[in-house]
């Protein structure tokens, strides 16, 4: 008689119960998950607009008349009609289509993963304030000073010990979040105990560095660019913009999914001595 295979699958109650008991045992799981939903959110959503944007594209080209009545804000706060050349609007739509919508979203991505990253850091920082003593990486003795003080007024105003921690944990996550990715992944990696990829921090490192490119110099490669990502840059010529591909995209996400995924079950391994990945996720 055959063997029938059986479904190792958890059932739907038995992943209810698994995802309370994440959601209670694991003070990392709720940040991991809600970055991959919103990652995931922002990528579909990318990806819609654009083929909507294609669409009205392609119908606008097909259409008459050839000016197109438009609603722009106008400096009271109210919106005023303004006819436009179609052919002009055919032309942003390409521009859009081709790069602008994925460098948009390319800074929401860089933006979620330092939120996320913030969150790892300071959910460890409370469970081990004795971390707080290490300094973050000043440039000099009186720096380091200066990051243990903390304002008079915050002790008086404080309820508890644990908020003058949390008003302490967020001056050192201002500061090192105002460095460069190099700094802040080395203070994850040397007084966090979580120790990423390499490879797959310079390439966050690159994204983050194109992301720059796109808010401050227009997408036009210069020095800095050159400087911050060294083997992975992706263009050196300072005459020409930063490539923004499909492909590129996709990879991009996938680094950040990357990042997340490895952070959880780096911090679950260092700081709760889970190591088995079944026990991590409400799905295995």
């Amino acid at each position: 008689m055959a063997t029938i295979p059986t479904n190792n699958y958890p059932t739907k109650k038995q992943r209810v119960e698994k995802l309370k008991k994440l959601k209670a045992d694991n003070p990392f799981y709720l940040h991991y998950i809600k970055t991959i939903d919103a990652l995931n959110e922002e990528y579909y959503v990318t990806k819609l607009a654009r083929q909507g944007l294609v669409t009205l594209r392609e119908e606008l080209k097909n259409e008459k008349p050839f000016t197109l009545e438009i609603e722009i804000p106008s400096v009271n706060g109210r919106e005023i009609r303004k006819e436009k050349d179609k052919s002009k609007i055919v032309d942003i739509l390409k521009r859009s289509i081709k790069s602008d919508l994925y460098a948009n979203s390319l800074g929401s991505g860089v933006s979620l993963i330092e939120q996320f990253l913030e969150e790892i850091i300071r959910t460890v920082l409370i469970m081990h304030p004795g971390k707080l003593s290490v300094d973050v990486g000043s440039s000099s003795k009186k720096e380091a000073q200066e990051e243990k003080k903390i304002d008079l007024k915050d002790i008086i105003g404080a309820k508890s010990l644990n908020d003058i921690y949390l008003t302490i944990i967020n001056q050192r996550l201002y500061k090192l979040f105002y460095a460069s990715p190099t700094d802040y992944f080395k203070y994850f990696k040397d007084i966090i105990q979580i120790k990423l990829d390499e490879d797959l921090v310079l390439t966050y490192v690159e994204i983050k560095a194109t992301r720059d490119l796109l808010v401050h110099n227009k997408g036009k490669v210069n020095a800095i660019y050159v400087q911050k990502t060294g083997t992975k840059a992706r263009a050196t010529d300072q005459r020409q913009n930063i490539p923004i591909t499909e492909q590129y995209y996709i990879q991009s996400f996938s680094a950040f999914k990357k990042i997340v995924r490895d952070t959880y079950e780096c911090a679950s391994k260092e700081y709760l001595k889970v190591s088995n990945k079944a026990d991590l996720y409400a799905s295995k």
